[in-house]
């Protein structure tokens, strides 16, 4: 069933993107099938915008530099801190 909706709307996002009287007419997909994949479809969309709303977004080589400039600093900090932790056991 799936292999024949992407055969026939030649893609993933083709089969997600048919309205439910041309799906249908896939044997094996009715309307219950439609709200399922609707769901699917709605529920994949919210998650890729939710997880790439966690991204820090790099579009620029001075937004990449101060970034790293951050990541950096707290890395050197962190080893800075695990160095005296070892000093203050020994």
């Amino acid at each position: 069933m799936a292999k024949a909706a992407i055969n026939k709307f030649k893609s993933l996002k083709g089969v997600l993107d048919a309205d439910i009287g041309e799906l249908t007419t896939i044997k094996g997909i009715g309307t219950n099938q439609f709200s399922r994949d609707n769901l699917f479809k709605a529920l994949s969309e919210r998650y890729a915008k939710e997880k790439l709303s966690n991204k820090v977004i790099l579009n620029s080589s001075q937004l990449a530099a101060e970034y790293l400039q951050v990541k950096l600093a707290i890395i050197k900090k962190s080893t800075l801190s695990f160095y005296i932790s070892i000093q203050k056991i020994n």
